[in-house]
């Protein structure tokens, strides 16, 4: 989940005054700790697949990922802009 946070934030928070989020820290960190526990939990349940790149999604799959994010999206938007603090 926390993978898919960080794609949608970095996808949907436009460019410009609030750009800077989608390159901090924290989601930097915040991705880079999502891929170390997934590399782990390929590891421990899917031996024999280590190192190996994924293969693409099928039609119903990438339509099922497209749906994901057009719902995370839409419960974003009406929410307004976020707003860099100075």
């Amino acid at each position: 989940m926390s993978l898919d946070i960080v794609s949608l934030l970095r996808a949907a928070i436009p460019d410009g005054e609030s750009g800077w989020i989608k390159h901090s820290a924290a989601l930097t960190q915040l991705w880079g700790a999502s891929l170390s526990a997934l590399t782990t939990l390929e590891c421990a349940f899917l031996p024999g697949r280590e190192g190996r790149p994924p293969t693409a999604p099928d039609p119903p799959q990438a339509e099922q990922w497209k749906r994901r994010f057009r719902q995370g999206a839409a419960a974003r938007t009406g929410r307004g802009t976020v707003r860099a603090r100075a």
